[in-house]
């Protein structure tokens, strides 16, 4: 927290109702001349009233600190499990990305190049010629095993290495 200027800690004062009489007299005076006090002590009267608004700021119990110092040097911190459904997901990547990238290197997805002709949706085929598409079958199996390669490195990152360096972490402390 930086330090308070005067200004500042007589503004805060003032609000706090802690100025005499004749002190009070002198800051409103100065107040009425300087228009960047006349900001300040407005902020300071808008947090003042947000903080005054707030019946029930959060105590910490009187041992906070004792339990928060005894537990900085507990040789067993709480262990991070690792999810079991994260595992089994992780798992069903790698068997999905493993027989996609089988199936690939022997050429199954070959047969899946082709032309989409549009010609069937068009209903007045004599007036309107409707162009056929090329779909590379072989190039969308690649985008795919690559999108969900990089899932399952996402999958295992959140699953299993986080919660190992985590673990691994507080025990070296």
């Amino acid at each position: 927290m930086k330090n308070l200027s005067e200004e500042e800690q007589l503004l805060i004062n003032y609000l706090d109702q802690k100025l005499s009489k004749e002190e009070i007299q002198l800051l409103e005076e100065t107040i009425n001349k300087s228009k960047s006090l006349k900001i300040k002590l407005h902020e300071l009267t808008l947090a003042d009233a947000i903080l005054r608004k707030n019946k029930y700021l959060e105590v910490p119990s009187k041992n906070f600190t004792f339990k928060v110092l005894q537990n900085l040097h507990n040789d067993n911190p709480k262990q991070l499990s690792v999810s079991r459904n994260g595992i089994f997901l992780l798992t069903g990547i790698v068997v999905a990305v493993g027989i996609t990238a089988f199936l690939l290197s022997f050429g199954s997805y070959d047969l899946l190049n082709g032309n989409i002709t549009l010609q069937s949706f068009n209903s007045n085929k004599n007036l309107i010629k409707l162009p056929t598409i090329n779909f590379p079958g072989k190039l969308i199996i690649n985008i795919i095993l690559i999108a969900t390669t990089a899932i399952s490195f996402i999958v295992l990152d959140k699953t299993v290495l986080r919660p190992f360096f985590a673990k691994r972490a507080g025990m070296i402390r």
